[in-house]
């Protein structure tokens, strides 16, 4: 099953949180780190195998979770361009000016990542012993 985007209704509020894993908290922080990310548009990604730190089999498991949660838009390849995956507007944020100097390069959950952070997403809680 395609999940294009024309197929996919909006949440119904922007409020509403979603539970990740830490599986797929890692997708989505392979993400932010795409040089595609750091063109000041938003976190995107062309779904190809040298992006991610999991295996493709993996990676699109992940997304078909993330796309059935509604946390991530799916474009899938055509004119001769790979598939494209990027956050729904839901979860996340442009960074105002006051945080951007320090969410430039930090962590796309907490401080942010090239002006933008990751928002409404329930992480996975640490295991006893995992650095912060």
């Amino acid at each position: 099953m395609s999940y294009h985007i024309e197929k996919l209704p909006e949440l119904p509020c922007k409020k509403i949180k979603v539970k990740i894993t830490q599986l797929e908290m890692q997708l989505l922080e392979d993400i932010a780190y795409t040089d595609h990310s750091s063109d000041g548009m938003g976190f995107s990604c062309w779904v190809r195998d040298h992006w991610f730190s999991l295996p493709m089999r993996q990676v699109r498991a992940l997304i078909s979770s993330l796309v059935q949660k509604q946390v991530l838009f799916y474009e899938p390849e055509g004119y001769g361009l790979p598939a494209c995956i990027w956050p729904r507007p839901n979860f996340m944020v442009e960074m105002d000016e006051d945080t951007l100097e320090r969410g430039f390069r930090g962590n796309p959950f907490v401080e942010g990542r090239y002006g933008f952070r990751y928002v409404n997403l329930i992480l996975p809680k640490k295991k006893r012993g995992e650095e912060e």
